[in-house]
């Protein structure tokens, strides 16, 4: 059990280190967009958390009546809340799209949104664009333009 156990764990690793270099940079691009995601959207429920929360208790503070302050910084943080949660989940979503090797004009639009989470997405969607216009990883996933008289 012990022996089985330990060379499937070496022909894991095998697997992994015989991937081409396309392979491992598209992989390493979609750990980093979950990675992103994963603290946007924490980032997000904390934001949320604490709008819900200092809105209730400021009210509480002010006998229960609600100024418009207190109204618009509940309905501020809420929604800029909940524009980095959806953020957050496209930000998955382009990475499961180089994961799973489905690249188009959807993955195009998720990455150009990624774009959006400054100063992190900024830089890990302007890095994806670019190693994805390289022509050996337009031929791995297949998006190189084909010339026009072959068929």
């Amino acid at each position: 059990m012990l022996m089985r156990l330990l060379l499937t764990r070496m022909n894991h690793f095998t697997q992994i280190m015989s991937r081409t270099p396309v392979e491992q940079r598209l992989r390493v691009l979609a750990v980093a967009h979950f990675i992103l995601a994963m603290l946007t959207g924490t980032i997000s429920a904390l934001a949320m958390i604490s709008a819900l929360a200092f809105s209730a208790s400021m009210s509480r503070l002010l006998g229960g009546t609600e100024t418009s302050a207190f109204s618009f910084y509940l309905y501020f943080g809420a929604g800029t809340s909940m524009a980095g949660l959806a953020l957050s989940g496209i930000t998955a979503a382009a990475g499961w799209n180089l994961l799973t090797r489905r690249w188009g004009a959807f993955g195009l639009a998720l990455e150009l949104a990624t774009l959006c989470l400054f100063p992190f997405g900024t830089i890990l969607a302007t890095v994806t664009l670019v190693v994805l216009v390289r022509r050996p990883v337009q031929d791995y996933l297949g998006m190189a333009s084909q010339p026009a008289n072959s068929q």
